[in-house]
């Protein structure tokens, strides 16, 4: 008897949809201005992109949160709101959302690309994002079992959970370093 064929059939859009919108953060999380005080990441203890995605899901529930250096942390401060509200409408120019490099990095392992996602709208459907993500994904060859999303109320209190620009929407995109 001959082997059956294999055929393969290219993903349709929309295919890793649901799987992406359960990497990012719920959105139970928003409706909160309050929440108890999460863990700072620090590179001594997750020392690889790998030992952040076993902690993947504290990311995006914001249990586990990135914290910059103080380098980084001055250099970010020392820029006005308004000049960094430029930088980003800079990068978004003609479009409703783009994945650039994260001008401002945290302090986290070197094996890993911080990546965010700017929302021109800030009533982007998680879809409309998710649908972003994945064509990210398609064009890298990367998957979703690869990457840790986050993202941060914009009317928090809690401090690290708090994020530091709440002026533009935008979603933390982890990748490890050798996808692009």
């Amino acid at each position: 008897m001959p082997l059956p064929l294999l055929v393969l059939v290219p993903m349709k859009k929309g295919a890793m949809t649901k799987e992406i919108l359960d990497l990012m953060t719920p959105e139970e999380l928003f409706t909160q201005t309050e929440f108890p005080k999460p863990e700072p990441i620090h590179p001594g203890i997750y020392t690889s992109f790998d030992s952040l995605l076993e902690k993947r899901e504290d990311i995006r529930n914001l249990r586990l949160v990135p914290v910059k250096s103080d380098e980084q942390y001055h250099r970010f401060h020392a820029q006005s709101q308004d000049a960094l509200l430029a930088e980003v409408l800079e990068n978004l120019k003609d479009t409703s959302i783009r994945l650039a490099v994260n001008g401002y990095p945290y302090f986290l392992p070197e094996d890993l690309y911080q990546g965010i996602i700017w929302l021109k709208d800030p009533e982007t459907s998680r879809i409309v994002i998710a649908e972003f993500i994945e064509e990210v994904l398609n064009k890298t060859g990367s998957t979703p079992e690869g990457i840790i999303l986050f993202e941060r109320p914009l009317k928090m209190d809690t401090k690290l959970v708090r994020g530091s620009f709440p002026a533009v929407r935008h979603v933390h995109f982890w990748i490890r370093n050798s996808w692009h």
